[in-house]
């Protein structure tokens, strides 16, 4: 269970694709996942995104093509500045919006 939180991002991490557990998330999503993640599929990126929408979430779920897991980490071997940049910019933005007047 999460606790009380009014936004979430999420970095490349593994998914929940049950739809009874996502229902109870009420806050806004931003995700961020790389297409060549190998442990993360695609698929299940799609398919979290496509539940998220059905149940009517707020959520921006974002897929870089030719990227690897871990590619905001300037430290690791997936470091992609492109991707890891512009996922940034979309995080800052998303909690400005969602955040301002909490």
């Amino acid at each position: 269970m999460l606790p009380d939180l009014n936004a979430i991002a999420i970095y490349y991490g593994q998914l929940i694709l049950a739809g009874e557990a996502l229902d109870g998330l009420d806050m806004p999503i931003i995700g961020f996942f790389g297409e060549d993640d190998s442990s993360i599929a695609v698929e299940d990126v799609n398919n979290f995104k496509l539940i998220l929408t059905n149940l009517g979430k707020t959520a921006d779920i974002n897929l870089y093509p030719g990227v690897g897991h871990a590619f905001a980490n300037p430290s690791g071997q997936n470091y992609t500045a492109a991707a890891a940049e512009d996922a940034w910019a979309r995080t800052i933005a998303f909690f400005a919006r969602y955040l301002q007047n909490t």
